[in-house]
């Protein structure tokens, strides 16, 4: 399947968004138990939002998310 033909519909609240990028991960890096979210707003984060470990090389991964207005959210 090409995803390039799919678009999620915007996502307001960076929590929100912070949880689906934490749930991609999980998937991506077949480690379900070992990605989580770093902190909340407001903590000292170092510029990490959500972060793990790929189960396979054990590289650690880390994702700075940001929700700059409706439907321009990255990561």
């Amino acid at each position: 399947m090409n995803m390039d033909s799919h678009q999620l519909a915007p996502i307001e609240d960076d929590k929100v968004f912070e949880s689906m990028i934490r749930d991609i991960l999980k998937v991506r890096l077949t480690n379900r138990d070992g990605v989580q979210l770093n902190g909340t707003r407001g903590q000292r984060q170092y510029s990490i939002d959500v972060f793990g470990r790929d189960s396979i090389n054990m590289d650690w991964v880390g994702a700075q998310c940001k929700v700059s207005g409706i439907g321009k959210n990255y990561c």
